[in-house]
């Protein structure tokens, strides 16, 4: 996650749960935190993982919970890499929509 320039690890990885959130540069705090609300209901409404949100430090961030013994490094790098992809896409056309 840290070799993401999108990510801000918010709080690092404590008892199978880590709290990020992506970050695009030129964007202020409450659109940061609507783009990462989006992005939790989008992984939610996918099926495949339930990425949340919750409130630290006065932001709004993602909140990966692993605690299932059959999750893998894989699963949570596969559900890292959509969420990124979502990110990407709401970028993308956000720019476009901008311009």
């Amino acid at each position: 996650m840290r070799r993401e320039p999108l990510i801000e690890v918010v709080s690092p990885a404590q008892m199978a749960m880590v709290n990020f959130r992506y970050s695009p540069e030129g964007m202020d705090e409450t659109a940061r935190d609507a783009l990462n609300a989006r992005f939790s209901r989008r992984m939610i409404e996918s099926g495949y993982a339930g990425v949340f949100t919750t409130e630290l430090q006065g932001k709004k961030v993602l909140r990966i919970c692993a605690p299932h013994p059959e999750a893998t490094e894989h699963d949570m790098r596969e559900t890292v890499r959509r969420l990124t992809a979502i990110c990407r896409e709401e970028i993308r056309m956000n720019d476009t929509t901008n311009r």
